[in-house]
C-alpha cells in the first residue's frame, strides 16, 4: 500500500463539544463539568413551555444538554454566549474574521439564536407554518424547510442577558443532531441601520471547519454548529435519531482530509471515514460508498451536518456485515456540470481510493449516492456510468433529463411545465434507454414527508423525487428497485441522515441476499419516467404544480397527530419567504458558497 497523503488531521471530537446527563428530577449537570463553581443548578418551582425555570444562569459557555423530567421532551439544552469575550477574541482566524467588521464603539442591539428548530405535529403538509422547540409537543418532528411558505430556520428573537452579560436561552431538546448559529445585530455610530452578522458558537464551532483551511469550495456551513439530542420515551412517536449523534461504544471509525489528483488540481479533497478496525491488509477488501452533497456543500458537509461519520458507526454496530468505507467529494468545485464530476469521479476518485485504501475493484462493491443537487449528480451517475457501481440512492429529488434517451429524442425540460407537463413526462419515460449495467443495477429512491423536492408538495417535475421513483417503479426490474418512501423530514439533514441509514443498513450489498427493504408506498397508476443529452445539464426551474400532498406516511412509526397553535412567548423571525429553486438549494446545503480558488486550478 502507498502512503497516503493526508492534510492536517482535523477531525474534532463531536462528543466532546457537549455532554449528556444522566440524572433525572431536577435539573443538574454532568458532574459540574459545565457549570459554575456552584456546580448545582438551582431550579425555581414550575416550569413554562416545558422548560425549567432557573434562579440564575450556571452553565458555562456553550451548549449543554442535560436530562429535565419537566422537559416535555426529557431534555434541555441551555445556550451561553459570551459575545464580549467573542469580540476580545479577534485573533485573525477564519472565524474571528466573520466579527471583524464589528468596531468596539459599535452598538450591539441584540443576539439571536438561529438553527434547524422548526418542528410540526402532523406528517401532511398543510399551512401551518409549524412551531419551535419552545412549543414541543410529545411525536412532533423536525422538519426545517416547509415547502408551501417556504418558511426555514427558526429564529429566537433577542436573547435576554443573564447577570454575567452572556446572552442565554434554554429550550426542550429532541432526539437527532441540530444546526445553529448567533446573529448579532449591531449599529454604527451615526446610523440608525441595523446590521447583523452570523458566527458559529465559538465554544462549539462548526464541525465544517475541519478542513477550512484547505478546501478548494467555500461552505457557509462553517457557522453551523451542532448540538446532539437524545431520545426519551418522553417524546413519544417523534423520530428516533440518535444515530446522529456520536456513538459511545469502544468501536468507532475515523475519518480522514486526504488530496488527490482531480481534473481540475493535483489537491482536490476528499474526506474518507474509515470503519472501526480499519485493515490495509486483510484479504478481503472494503466495500465503498461515494457521496455527493447539494448545493453550498463540499467534502465536509455529508460527514458533518447530517452527521454520516455517526451514521455510519451505529449502523455498522448494529449491522456489522454492512461495514464499508465512505467517501465525500466536492462537487461545488464543478459548478454543478454533471459531465465534469463524472470524469473525475470515475478516472480520478475511483483510481485514487484503489491506489491508497484496501478497497475492492469491482462494480457491485461500490454505491454512490446524493441529495438535492446530489441526486441530480447521482441520476447522472446512474444513467452514464452504471458499470462502475452496483446500487444508487437518489434522495430528495433527481434530474430526469440526466437521463439516456433513444436516438432522435430532444428531451425539452420547458415542456415539463404547465397542463401538459404530465403528458410530455410519459413520452420522456418512453424515449429513455437505460443501459443493461443500470437494468442490472439497484435504484433507491426517498424523500421527507415535507421535503420541497417533491412534485406533490410543489417541485417541478424535472426534477422532483416522484419522477425517478415512478421510472424505477415501471421500467427497472422490480427486484433491482427500491423505494422508501417518505420518512419524516423536509429538505435538511434530518431526511438525509434517515436516507443514508436506509441505504447503507438495507440497500447496498443487498444483492446477495434478499433485501431488507424499507415500507413502500404505493405506485400511482401512471408512472413517469427520466432522460437526458450528451453532456446534460441542470433545467430551469419549473414543472407543473399541485396541492396534492404526500398521502403515504413515513416509514417511522408514528400516531396521527393534529395541527396545534403556537404559543412560543419568543418572538420569532419566522417571516422570510425563500424564493424558487435557488432558495431550496441554499436550504440544501446550508447557505449559497462561492468557489474559492486557494489552489492552483487547471
Amino acid at each position: 500500500m502507498k502512503d497516503i497523503k493526508m492534510k492536517r488531521f482535523a477531525t474534532m471530537s463531536l462528543s466532546a463539544m457537549m455532554v449528556f446527563s444522566t440524572a433525572v428530577g431536577t435539573v443538574s449537570a454532568l458532574e459540574g463539568d459545565n457549570t459554575t463553581d456552584a456546580s448545582v443548578v438551582t431550579e425555581v418551582e414550575g416550569a413554562d413551555n416545558g422548560v425549567a425555570l432557573q434562579e440564575a444562569t450556571t452553565y458555562k459557555e456553550g451548549v449543554t444538554v442535560v436530562a429535565d423530567e419537566n422537559s416535555k421532551s426529557g431534555y434541555t439544552a441551555h445556550f451561553v454566549y459570551n459575545l464580549k469575550a467573542d469580540l476580545a477574541n479577534k485573533d485573525g482566524s477564519p472565524r474571528s474574521q466573520l466579527l471583524e467588521p464589528i468596531p468596539e464603539d459599535a452598538e450591539i442591539v441584540g443576539v439571536n439564536l438561529v438553527g434547524s428548530f422548526r418542528l410540526h405535529s402532523s406528517y401532511e403538509v398543510g399551512e401551518d407554518r409549524g412551531h419551535s422547540l419552545l412549543d414541543y409537543q410529545p411525536g412532533d418532528f423536525a422538519a426545517n424547510v416547509h415547502p408551501t411558505t417556504w418558511s426555514g430556520e427558526w429564529t429566537f428573537e433577542n436573547l435576554e442577558q443573564d447577570a454575567s452579560g452572556n446572552y442565554t436561552i434554554s429550550v426542550p431538546m429532541i432526539s437527532g443532531a441540530h444546526y445553529y448559529y448567533y446573529q448579532i445585530n449591531y449599529k454604527l455610530p451615526g446610523e440608525d441601520q441595523v446590521r447583523t452578522v452570523s458566527v458559529d458558537d465559538p465554544k462549539n464551532v462548526s464541525p465544517c471547519r475541519a478542513n477550512e483551511a484547505n478546501s478548494d469550495s467555500e461552505t457557509g456551513d462553517i457557522t453551523h454548529s451542532i448540538v446532539y439530542g437524545k431520545y426519551s420515551e418522553k417524546q413519544g412517536s417523534t423520530p428516533n435519531l440518535d444515530y446522529m449523534t456520536p456513538y459511545e461504544g469502544s468501536n468507532k471509525g475515523t475519518v480522514q482530509y486526504v488530496e488527490y489528483k482531480g481534473t481540475r488540481s493535483e489537491h482536490q479533497d476528499l474526506e474518507v471515514y474509515l470503519p472501526a478496525g480499519y485493515d490495509a491488509n486483510r484479504e478481503t477488501p472494503y466495500r465503498v460508498i461515494y457521496l455527493s452533497h447539494g448545493d453550498g456543500g463540499n467534502e465536509t458537509y455529508w460527514m458533518n451536518q447530517p452527521q454520516g461519520e455517526n451514521v455510519m458507526d451505529h449502523m455498522i454496530a448494529e449491522n456489522p456485515d454492512q461495514e464499508a468505507i465512505v467517501v465525500s467529494m466536492d462537487n461545488t468545485l464543478y459548478s454543478w456540470d454533471y459531465y465534469q464530476i463524472g470524469e473525475n469521479v470515475t478516472k480520478y476518485i475511483i483510481p485514487y481510493m484503489e491506489a491508497n485504501y484496501n478497497v475492492s475493484k469491482e462494480a457491485k462493491d461500490r454505491a454512490f449516492a446524493g441529495f438535492s443537487m446530489g441526486s441530480m449528480t447521482t441520476t447522472y451517475m446512474a444513467f452514464h456510468h452504471a458499470d462502475k457501481f452496483g446500487y444508487f440512492g437518489i434522495f430528495s429529488g433527481c434530474n430526469i433529463g440526466n437521463a439516456t434517451f433513444k436516438e432522435g429524442f430532444q428531451y425539452d425540460a420547458s415542456k415539463l411545465r404547465g397542463e401538459n407537463g404530465e403528458a410530455y413526462l410519459q413520452e420522456v419515460y418512453e424515449n429513455i434507454e437505460p443501459s443493461q449495467d443500470l437494468l442490472n443495477s439497484v435504484i433507491y429512491t426517498q424523500a421527507g414527508n415535507y421535503d420541497t423536492a417533491v412534485h406533490a408538495n410543489g417541485f417541478g417535475l424535472y426534477g422532483a423525487y416522484e419522477t425517478i421513483r415512478d421510472w424505477g417503479a415501471k421500467y427497472m426490474p422490480s427486484e433491482n428497485f427500491i423505494d422508501g418512501g417518505f420518512v419524516y423530514g423536509s429538505h435538511d439533514i434530518y431526511t438525509w441522515a434517515q436516507c443514508l441509514y436506509n441505504f447503507a443498513k438495507d440497500v447496498v450489498w443487498s444483492k446477495e441476499d434478499t433485501p431488507d427493504t424499507p415500507d413502500q408506498p404505493t405506485t400511482p397508476d401512471q408512472p413517469e419516467n427520466p432522460s437526458d443529452t450528451e453532456k446534460p445539464s441542470t433545467p430551469a426551474n419549473g414543472g407543473q404544480t399541485t396541492t396534492d400532498k404526500p398521502t403515504v406516511k413515513p416509514t417511522t412509526d408514528t400516531t396521527t397527530k393534529v395541527n396545534k397553535p403556537t404559543s412560543s412567548k419568543v418572538k420569532t423571525g419566522d417571516d422570510t419567504e425563500l424564493l424558487g429553486l435557488v432558495s431550496m438549494m441554499v436550504l440544501a446545503g446550508g447557505t449559497v458558497c462561492l468557489v474559492k480558488r486557494k489552489k492552483e486550478v487547471e
